[in-house]
């Protein structure tokens, strides 16, 4: 199975030149494909083996590239926790809140008859499963909002060699580089709002961090520091 991953892992990046994927929260419905979108097929072809969740396959309905795009903007706009004292809600009762909306836009995606998509549409269509399957074996398994202080880390003084960040970031960091100082005006309100943030962000690791990661706490404390 591993072998099998690999192999369509390296199929994957062979093709990305001749890709057309759905990418980021650009306005285009399409565009080039990203070695980034492949990166999250490849966190997903090695996480799926190890996940305990059985999905009841859903009957397949009619459905357009249009729709496709549709749910696509939906999934992206619920991936965003929301607020709560002016941070993300990372907080456990609000993930098992919303697991029943997860599961219904899953549902939507996997309901969605694609026999006759082009290869590209169907492209699409399986970097959205793979985000949302991202997104549950994060809320299942990695759990870093519990097991990794490195996560609440706000203040990035460097642009990552990544387009995102090579480990788990809540979604309200402070990317520092952005500005040019000094600060004025909107960039000044800008980064203000970008650091209240971090008191209610902390206040609520307090309560979050309850997971027994050792080696996370050990790299992700000395992260802090």
């Amino acid at each position: 199975m591993l072998m099998l991953r690999l192999r369509t892992v390296w199929i994957l990046l062979a093709l990305d030149r001749n890709l057309t994927i759905i990418v980021g929260n650009l306005p285009e419905k399409t565009m080039y494909a990203r070695l980034t979108s492949v990166a999250i097929l490849i966190a997903v072809c090695f996480g799926c083996g190890t996940s305990p969740e059985v999905m009841a396959p859903s009957p397949l309905k009619p459905a357009s590239y249009d729709d496709l795009f549709m749910l696509f903007e939906q999934w992206r706009s619920f991936e965003k926790p929301p607020s709560y004292n002016g941070a993300p809600d990372y907080r456990e009762e609000t993930f098992g809140e919303r697991w029943p909306s997860f599961v219904q836009l899953r549902e939507e995606l996997t309901s969605m008859d694609t026999a006759g998509w082009s290869i590209a549409d169907q492209v699409d269509w399986h970097i959205l499963w793979a985000e949302m399957n991202g997104y549950s074996f994060n809320h299942r398994i990695l759990k870093p909002w519990q097991r990794d202080p490195a996560f609440y880390k706000s203040v990035w003084m460097a642009r990552s060699d990544v387009p995102a960040h090579e480990g788990p970031t809540h979604h309200a960091v402070t990317e520092l580089w952005t500005y040019e100082f000094p600060v004025t005006g909107g960039e000044k309100e800008r980064l203000l709002k970008d650091l209240r943030v971090i008191p209610a962000l902390n206040e609520q690791a307090k309560t979050n961090l309850t997971g027994n990661a050792k080696d996370l706490w050990v790299t992700g404390i000395r992260d802090i520091r």
